[in-house]
């Protein structure tokens, strides 16, 4: 991106140097002043059109941010579901093991006691 070059001095506006002295010179000058207000636009026009180039560039990545962070926490979240769920399921198979080596010593004290008695 190149900002445009802008030069608002008297001489670059061609109104350096004007005159009122005289009836003619008055209206040349007028004609150089409404010509130079014609330029003045024309930059300004210009520096406004790349200001809003730079503020709309300004507001997509400001909402392309907002959407990143956005997707990033969906992430988040559903990694977290994932660890959770793989936590859960850890605990309950332990859970069920102990359970069946518990019940496994009780057949066994049982089957041993049949056996002794």
């Amino acid at each position: 991106v190149s900002m445009p070059a802008n030069d608002m001095t008297a001489a670059s506006l061609g109104i350096e140097g004007t005159s009122i002295a005289t009836q003619a010179d008055a209206n040349a000058a007028l004609a150089s002043l409404d010509t130079a207000l014609t330029q003045m636009n024309s930059q300004r026009t210009d520096v406004g059109a790349m200001y809003n180039r730079f503020e709309s560039t300004m507001n997509n990545l400001s909402v392309s941010e907002i959407n990143t962070q956005a997707a990033e926490s969906v992430l988040r979240d559903q990694d977290m579901a994932k660890g959770l769920t793989e936590l859960v399921r850890t605990q309950l198979l332990q859970e069920g093991g102990m359970k069946a080596f518990s019940r496994f010593n009780q057949i066994s004290a049982n089957h041993l006691m049949g056996l002794i008695g």
